[in-house]
Formats: structure tokens, sequence, C-alpha cells
């Protein structure tokens, strides 16, 4: 995927070979069904039973996941605006109270850390 991804049409012929060759063994393993290409993302995976989407631990990426969420949203479309709506309202809200807290001077930054030398922690236990 990331060879076929990075071609250029540079017009060298040893690329150009390269790349007609890995086109070829795609193509091959495409007619074989050893490779299919994932619905979600378009890429190409291994073949195994029951797997539809690109995984995590083959590929490195978790299409199943994601398509799973899209149509999730999908049929759930109201429900999940309202809640998204609710819940920026809400950080806004938060937002707007912790800036008029900095403007009063009610929130006060923290200092540094307090950090406890070695010693001073072997004293605190006698």
């Amino acid at each position: 995927n990331g060879f076929l991804a990075a071609r250029d049409e540079s017009g060298d012929p040893l690329k150009a070979f390269c790349y007609s060759f890995v086109q070829s063994m795609v193509d091959s393993l495409l007619f074989r069904k050893l490779i299919v290409t994932c619905p979600h993302c378009g890429e190409f995976m291994i073949v195994r039973e029951g797997k539809k989407y690109c995984s995590r631990d083959v590929e490195g990426k978790d299409c199943g996941k994601k398509a799973r969420n899209k149509a999730y949203y999908q049929n759930h479309r109201e429900e999940c605006q309202v809640r998204m709506r609710k819940d920026m309202k809400d950080l806004r809200e938060f937002r707007k109270s912790l800036k008029l807290k900095k403007e009063w001077g009610l929130l006060k930054q923290p200092l540094q850390p307090k950090i406890q030398s070695t010693e001073k922690k072997e004293k605190m236990k006698n």
C-alpha cells in the first residue's frame, strides 16, 4: 500500500518497471483472492475468514471501528447531535466561567509544584 501510494510519474524507467511489477503482483493476488480492498479506506488487506475491514493488529489501523461508529451515527444522528450540542454548550459555559474567575482574581494560578527532597522525607518518617 505504501509503495503504491508513493508512486510518482518522474519518467524514470527503473521506477516505472518496479511499479508495474508490484501492480502485476497485486493484480495476481487480487485474482487469486488472497488480498481484497478495504471498503472503508480502499487499501489492500489480507483475506481472512470473517474479516471485512483493516485491523489494528495486522494493517495498523482500525477501519472496522470507524465503520461501526459511522453506521451508529447514521442510525442515531438526532440523538448524537442533541448530546453533542449539550456537551458543547456546557463546555462553553465552563470556559466562560473560568475566564470570568480569572478576570476577577478568584482563580489563582498554582505556583511551582512542591517537591520535597529525600532528606526532608526521611526526617518526616522519623
